[in-house]
């Protein structure tokens, strides 16, 4: 059985009783939540957060079967991309709350990227609690059948999803971090049950897909697109 699945049946048996309540994140998490709006380092992270989520989803989509190690699923890939947001270097450790605050955002984040794309809420809800492999491959078919070709087209799919397109004076909304940020707060749309529990061993063709992930949601040309469009928001001096 595949490291991650390992750790992923530990964390659903643990929470099991559970099942049916809405686990909040916690503290570290809170605490960058209940920022304010306009605070530039919290809207900084989230937005980063809403950048590698698509950037993940992207590469996960490209996924080949032999690309998986054995035993992997491609649940269980999506799981280890998600997790390198956190920490790309997990190397048979626990994840402490920052960690586990993050992976929780990336989640509730992915969720709003795949339902963006017309995946429905229960395969939505079976891939990002359950890890159910069938619909990964369900979801993995749609995106690709979906998702623009080319280097450009998939940058401007990540800032689409990250930022909210053009007002009429030319600035960009921070969509994606308005939404997790209010989502959250409000507490009706934590949708994320489970905890990941036990350590976390990521494997060479993770890290790989990972370190793949990060340089397609961070080439220059989308750094310097980004700060340009936080400039015309207001939030780069």
């Amino acid at each position: 059985m595949h490291p991650l699945t390992q750790s992923l049946r530990a964390a659903m048996k643990a929470d099991k009783a559970e099942k049916e309540k809405p686990k909040t994140p916690g503290v570290v998490l809170d605490s960058v939540l209940d920022a304010d709006a306009d605070d530039d380092a919290a809207s900084y992270a989230l937005t980063n957060i809403a950048v590698l989520v698509a950037a993940a989803l992207q590469e996960w989509v490209e996924t080949a079967d032999d690309d998986l190690d054995e035993g992997e699923s491609l649940a269980d890939r999506l799981l280890a991309t998600l997790i390198g947001i956190a920490d790309p270097d997990q190397d048979d450790e626990e994840m402490d709350d920052d960690e586990q605050a993050v992976l929780n955002l990336a989640l509730e984040a992915a969720w709003d990227y795949l339902t963006d794309k017309g995946v429905s809420e229960d395969d939505a809800d079976k891939l990002l609690n359950d890890w159910d492999p069938d619909a990964a491959g369900r979801i993995r078919d749609l995106l690709v059948s979906i998702l623009p070709d080319g280097d450009d087209a998939a940058a401007e799919d990540i800032d689409s999803f990250a930022f909210d397109g053009d007002d009429d004076d030319g600035s960009v909304k921070l969509d994606a971090v308005y939404k997790m940020k209010t989502a959250v707060r409000n507490g009706k749309r934590v949708r994320i049950r489970k905890r990941m529990s036990g350590k976390v061993k990521l494997s060479a063709k993770q890290k790989l897909a990972i370190r793949k992930a990060q340089k397609k949601a961070h080439t220059a040309g989308a750094m310097m697109r980004r700060l340009k469009s936080l400039r015309n928001e207001g939030l780069a001096k």
